[in-house]
């Protein structure tokens, strides 16, 4: 989320919860109650067809006289200034030169379309009450409809009646046909008729008649007193009130100036919004800092700014504390998620000691707020010297982080005393104001801490003789004597290795830690051990690994063999224990809880699953003839990686497996094939026995996988759900990893029978 205003302090903090936004609609008639009339009146006063009485108000009760029912009549069809031509004659014999409304009527009157007939005795009776089926013909004419356009009925105003409901101009108004209409009922049919479309016209009476247009199907970004943004644009508004929609999927209505004086959302109707703060988000859901939970699809619309895009694009890249919107229809699933610059104060400070009840009272003013630490919901108590607080004033949320990064500081932009950047372990961090004085006491070349916030920019530096730490990370890429190392902040850090050539190289692949004493230069060691010293498995229910306790906000990462690390997520773990032999690192938090898992190949997640794609190669070496082979795998993303493979994959050529190549590429640029696996089918799955993350197979539940491939081998294409793939079968094959006790998970679903 960007931040206006950022504010840096040597301090302590604290946060709190985020604020729903109001649904009602404004209007400028301070006497109207009904959220639909009140929409209704002031889109009218917008385009001038109303205006209030002379005490201000609306009356939305009172009646309408069948007067003042044609001004509005002849202001909606944009000929106001015919009022005046039209004072001049008589038509009916009781609207004469002293009535207010002489030109009004007559204009409705005339044409060779007239919109009013007066009574058999030359009378208007303009003093009388408008009914609803007289005001229901009115509007009808308007749109070009006439006699001749509707049925027969028992009352004369009958046909237009049946014909205006079928079009939508009733809508929101019940009453019989010979019923009085008040003002507010009266609003609410003039604003259906800017959205109904005229007779043999295509586009609606707003464009047609006013000089209005639509922008269809937009979402809208946010809104103020005077503008509305969407996705590539920006209008001026006359509406104060839009704010509501935000997110929300919308038409907006422009008069003639291209001004909004409308938005309708047909969301808004049935379902709900709601503003939260979140402390976890995973692949599939979202845990908020009360400790609940909401269910999010991969495929969920999510918007940052005026970028669209999806959940499952984002969500690996949302730090904890963001404030999120969620829309949901009405049977209450997320359709929509937004993350907008609403102009959010954020101030960003750290500290330098632990003073008061409130560390970070410079930051927060009050005590009333959350804290987030290290995406976990977390007390005063949690915080600690050097801790980095970002203090989000409008939602009252203080996030905390307490990732260092120590090296030397090689370069600063545009100058040590104002810095934007610094360059430390060859990556350019960004630099946060509350920095600039502790940058501004360095020289480059010297040995310092980086204290970074939750989105890895820098709130703060320290000497490296005061506070110290090693980086963890796996080394990615090795070309003597550079060497990269990617962090499990997902940093990447790259600069000339102090080792020699043979063991840098044989570091490739391989959980290394990361320091520098010289600018440039990088010491990159193997991790030795596992980390943090425990004995005994980890019991994931029990969050337990050994003596140690996980921490409800531990990372999990996980590889196969020389494969890169995965983001598994805790919440993908599905065996109760994983021994201790296959868990590779441990690292543990301020508490002493563990916060990082490295684990050796126990949920099956890293691998990419489909259907292979195997291309045998081509060499004049006939001892390994299939030595530039490659291998693919078929599924419904199209960018997946090609790897090369030694093994003849000849014979299981489209069969379902999954594969995992390992993270560094040989001398051609291309990474090898470092494991693969043959899913194990099971037939005539009953579409019933699926749930929403768990299919029952012969009496045994199989978690289904976040990533589930389903596949459509009648067209041979792929599904773009597995509600899709079940919607169009009854029974369906299922292919899993492993056994569920194991940790597997279903990984394809096939409708139809693939070929053998």
């Amino acid at each position: 989320m960007k931040r206006i205003f950022s504010a840096c302090l040597a301090v302590l903090l604290c946060c709190g919860a985020a604020v729903t936004p109001a649904w009602a609609s404004s209007s400028s008639f301070s006497d109207i109650t009904d959220t639909s009339v009140a929409e209704a009146a002031e889109t009218l006063r917008l385009l001038g067809i109303v205006q209030g009485s002379d005490d201000g108000l609306f009356h939305p009760g009172d009646v309408l006289t069948r007067a003042s029912f044609c001004k509005m009549a002849i202001l909606a069809d944009d000929r106001g200034s015919e009022a005046g031509l039209q004072k001049g004659r008589v038509i009916f014999s009781d609207v004469t030169a002293d009535n207010w409304a002489l030109g009004y009527i007559n204009a409705a009157a005339s044409g060779t379309s007239p919109l009013v007939r007066g009574s058999g005795d030359g009378s208007f009776r303009p003093d009388s009450a408008v009914t609803y089926g007289q005001a229901a013909a009115i509007l009808m004419r308007l749109l070009g409809y006439g006699d001749s356009d509707v049925a027969a009925g028992v009352n004369w105003y009958d046909g237009y009646l049946s014909l205006a409901d079928s079009i939508g101009l009733t809508d929101g108004v019940t009453a019989g046909g010979g019923d009085i209409i008040t003002r507010g009922q009266a609003a609410i049919l003039f604003e259906n008729l800017l959205y109904a479309t005229p007779k043999d016209a295509s586009s609606v009476f707003l464009e047609t008649t006013l000089g209005g247009s639509v922008v269809s199907d937009v979402v809208l970004l946010s809104a103020t007193d005077t503008t509305v943004k969407i996705s590539g644009a920006t209008y001026q508004s006359e509406r104060s009130d839009l704010k509501r929609l935000k997110g929300y999927t919308v038409d907006l209505y422009l008069n003639s100036s291209g001004h909004v004086i409308a938005a309708r959302s047909s969301e808004s109707a049935t379902g709900t919004s709601k503003t939260v703060t979140v402390s976890e988000f995973e692949a599939t859901y979202v845990k908020l800092t009360d400790g609940t939970s909401i269910s999010v699809n991969s495929s969920t619309e999510f918007w940052e700014d005026s970028t669209e895009t999806t959940y499952a694009d984002v969500y690996l890249d949302l730090t904890a504390g963001a404030t999120i919107t969620f829309y949901f229809d009405a049977d209450g699933t997320v359709e929509r998620m937004t993350l907008l610059d609403d102009g959010d104060t954020v101030k960003n400070g750290y500290l330098t000691a632990l003073t008061g009840s409130n560390p970070f009272s410079s930051l927060t003013g009050s005590d009333t707020f959350t804290i987030l630490k290290n995406g976990v919901t977390a007390s005063r108590s949690d915080l600690r010297i050097y801790d980095v607080g970002s203090y989000n004033v409008n939602t009252q949320v203080l996030t905390v982080s307490d990732e260092k990064i120590t090296g030397v500081l090689e370069s600063a932009s545009p100058s040590v005393q104002s810095a934007s950047t610094i360059t430390v372990l060859g990556h350019a961090f960004s630099v946060l104001s509350c920095a600039t004085d502790s940058i501004a006491s360095c020289s480059v070349g010297d040995a310092i801490t980086l204290l970074l916030d939750s989105d890895n920019q820098v709130a703060g530096v320290v000497p490296a003789s005061t506070v110290s730490t090693k980086a963890l990370g796996l080394v990615t890429e090795v070309s003597y004597p550079t060497v990269t190392v990617t962090l499990i902040s997902g940093i990447k850090v790259t600069g000339t290795a102090t080792a020699g050539s043979s063991y840098i190289n044989a570091l490739q692949g391989k959980l290394a830690t990361v320091t520098s004493t010289e600018k440039g230069y990088l010491s990159v060691y193997q991790a030795t051990g596992k980390g943090a010293a425990f004995t005994g498995d980890w019991k994931v229910a029990d969050a337990t690994l050994g003596s140690l306790k996980v921490s409800s906000g531990a990372e999990v990462y996980e590889r196969v063999g020389d494969s890169k690390l995965y983001d598994v997520g805790l919440d993908q773990v599905t065996v109760k224990t994983i021994s201790a032999d296959d868990i590779s690192y441990v690292g543990l938090d301020y508490a002493g809880r563990v916060n990082l898992l490295i684990l050796e190949n126990v949920t099956g997640d890293c691998y990419t699953y489909g259907l292979l794609d195997y291309t045998k190669g081509t060499t004049s070496d006939d001892i390994s003839p299939d030595l530039n082979s490659t291998v693919t795998v078929e599924n419904s993303s199209s960018s997946n990686s090609t790897l090369i493979t030694g093994m003849d994959l000849g014979k299981k050529d489209g069969l379902p497996v999954g594969i995992v190549g390992q993270v560094y590429a040989n001398s051609d640029g291309h990474n090898r094939m470092e494991d693969i696996i043959f899913l194990t089918a099971v037939t005539k799955v009953n579409r019933s026995a699926f749930s929403d993350d768990t299919v029952t197979v012969n009496g045994v539940d199989y978690p289904i996988s976040e990533n589930v491939q389903c596949y459509n081998a009648d067209s041979e294409t792929w599904f773009s759900s597995l509600t899709a793939a079940r919607a169009y079968a009854k029974t369906l094959t299922v292919y899993y990893d492993k056994p569920a006790s194991e940790g597997g998970k279903i990984r394809l679903v096939v409708a139809g029978t693939l070929d053998s």
